[in-house]
Order: C-alpha cells, then structure tokens, then sequence
C-alpha cells in the first residue's frame, strides 16, 4: 500500500512539475482569498522554486516575483475526491443519491450517512464524505487508498454522471488547498525530518555539506549543541535534558534573501529539509482544481457516452430553449473553434456516424 502511494505522490509532483511557469508576477487578483474555485493557470505566471513533502504531504513552493520574499505554498489533495453538482440537483437528494453509489465501492457508507449534516459519520480510519453547501461540491475522504483505486473512480464517474447529479469530477490529487505567505531566511534546520509514508529520519548533513561543495563553494555547515529540556508525560514528573544540535549554512548570509529562499527549496528538494521560517498570512480555503473528468469533446449532457442527445442539447441551447453549466459549454465546442455553435452540432452528428474519430478526420 505505501509503495502504491508513494507512486502516486511522486506521479503527482511529476505532473504538477510540468505545468508552465515564467518566472513573472500575476494579478493579486488570480488568487481569490474568498471561497471558490481557481486553477492551475493561476499559477502560471508566478516562479516554481520548489517542491518536496510538507507535513507528510505533497507540495510546491511559488515565488510570487523575483527579488521578494512572497509565496505561495500548494498542496494537492491526495486522498480526496470532488464531485461539483449541478445547479438544478436538491443537495440532501444528492446526497443520498451519491451515497447509495459509494456503497457499491465502500460498503456501509451509506449507513453512515446522516442528510440532517449531510455528511458520512463512523469510526476513524472509515472513508466519509460531506457536502460543501458553499461551492455545492461533496467530498469524498479516503483514509485508505485502495489498490484499484483507478477502477474505482473510472465506476464513480460513469454511475455519478449518468444519474445526472455532477458537472465536475475531480479524483485524487486533482484538487488542491494553498496558503499565501513569507520565507525568512537565517533560520535554523532541525536533526530529523518526516518521510512522505509518516515516518521520520535523521538528516544526513555530511552528504548535504559534500553537496555544498559541488553546487555551492563557500558555504557550509555548521552545528550547534544546545539542551532540550524534556517534561515527564506523567503528572508529577519531573523534567529530563537530552543534548542535541541544531544546524546552519554558514555563508548563507551572504547571500541575497532570494537566493537563500531557493537555496532552502534546493535543500528540500534533494534532503527533505523543510524550508524553514515559512510564515502563512493567510489560509486560503479556495480550493485549486485541475483535470475535471467529465470534460471531453462533444458529451454535452456530461453522461460520459456520446450520443444523439448531445446534438438535441446543443441545438436547444443555441436556440435558447436549455441552459448548460461551464463544463456542457466547453464540451459542446466540439470543433474547438472557442464558441459553441451549429457547426459543433453537425461536428457530432459526423462522430456518431463514423465519418470522424476523436472529432479528427479519417
């Protein structure tokens, strides 16, 4: 089980490493610190620096513009699912509806639902699910990550569309949290650090300071002893000191604030050191989404499968007879021609009939 989480955490980095970033700044504006939704691209425009485990979890690390000491920490949700509903669904129906639909994958969750909290309640360690009334969403907890995972979301997703309930689908690690905030610098390192799988190692500072010396001459580290004074867990008890180290870069306060920031991005990245001195100005509880798997060329009734009713959608719409969601609309533009019109219409009756494949010629 841990290997298999840890291949999805890594697949995950490798995935969010890839998005482009150039290094300038963006409007305050592309990151709302209201609730509701944002995405990859609002992050396109900052710096990754760098990218590692945070408190046992994935994360990356944004500078926010070149010479600050302004970022933005992302960490992917690697045990959640999001299902957005639609607009038109009645939430505690919804709720009992997608419960019935997790029972078939998660056994007694169903029991465990309660529509007066519109949540799933049972012993830690159970997968639970409640409905975020705010953005309309229900999320999907796992404690757990089961080892047909894919399979699983793949059932999710055909059985929660076709009972017409969501407009998104967002499966592990398509989601995200972030926090803005500030990186100082100077600050000590700590002996230990905590692995990905929960559990904590010393950190090998002869090897990090022969890395020094190959990426930065000059700089070194430096160890200082200081006494930790430990109080007994018992009541009463009296208190224990225990000799311990802390540790530095010494040369590192020659260096601009930036290049010490990415000096600790450096260190995270190939020690696991967590940078140091991250203070968070303010928690965003804007959730960051990324692929929504309903979104695919032509399913304008978001039921995973492509049919005749896509066409009678898209022609009510055009003529002003159907609303469709955000997802209904990027899927009509069948052609990818940026709006949806008549030609998307003709553009899936060809599909239906053979004459194109994946909406490509023949």
């Amino acid at each position: 089980m841990k290997k298999t989480m840890k291949k999805r955490i890594a697949a995950m980095l490798l995935a969010l490493a890839c998005l482009p970033v150039t290094g300038m700044r963006v409007q305050a504006a592309g990151l709302p610190s209201w609730w509701g939704n944002t995405t990859w691209d609002a992050f396109a425009d900052y710096e990754l620096i760098g990218q590692g485990t945070w408190n046992g979890k994935p994360a990356q690390i944004y500078l926010t513009s070149p010479g600050s000491n302004s970022i933005v920490l992302v960490q992917p949700n690697t045990n959640l699912m999001q299902f957005d509903l639609r607009d038109e669904v009645d939430l505690d129906d919804a709720g009992m509806q997608i419960a019935q639909v997790l029972e078939a994958y998660f056994p007694g969750i169903q029991d465990r639902y309660d529509a007066s909290f519109r949540c799933t309640v049972g012993e830690y360690g159970q997968p639970g699910f409640g409905i975020d009334m705010d953005n309309r969403a229900v999320k999907l907890t796992l404690s757990d990550i089961p080892e047909n995972i894919d399979e699983i979301e793949a059932g999710l997703l055909v059985a929660l569309a076709r009972r017409h309930l969501i407009s998104g689908f967002y499966g592990l690690g398509e989601t995200a949290f972030y926090d803005m905030g500030d990186m100082y610098t100077n600050m000590p390192y700590p002996d230990t650090v905590w692995t990905a799988d929960g559990t904590e190692k010393p950190i090998d500072w002869d090897a990090v300071q022969q890395w020094l010396t190959e990426q930065h001459p000059g700089l070194t580290v430096e160890k200082t002893p200081y006494t930790k004074y430990i109080q007994s867990p018992e009541k009463g008890g009296g208190v224990t000191t225990e000799e311990c180290y802390r540790y530095s870069i010494s040369g590192a306060e020659n260096l601009t604030e930036e290049e010490q920031i990415r000096l600790n991005c450096e260190l995270w990245e190939h020690f696991d050191i967590q940078p140091q001195g991250i203070v968070v100005l303010e928690s965003v509880n804007a959730p960051v989404s990324g692929r929504n798997a309903l979104e695919s060329p032509g399913d304008v009734t978001l039921d995973c499968e492509l049919s005749l009713l896509d066409a009678i959608a898209l022609n009510k719409n055009l003529l002003g007879m159907e609303s469709l969601c955000d997802t209904a609309l990027k899927n009509a533009d069948a052609d990818g021609n940026g709006t949806p019109d008549a030609s998307d219409s003709l553009a899936i009756l060809r599909e239906l009939v053979g004459l194109t494949e994946g909406f490509q010629e023949k």
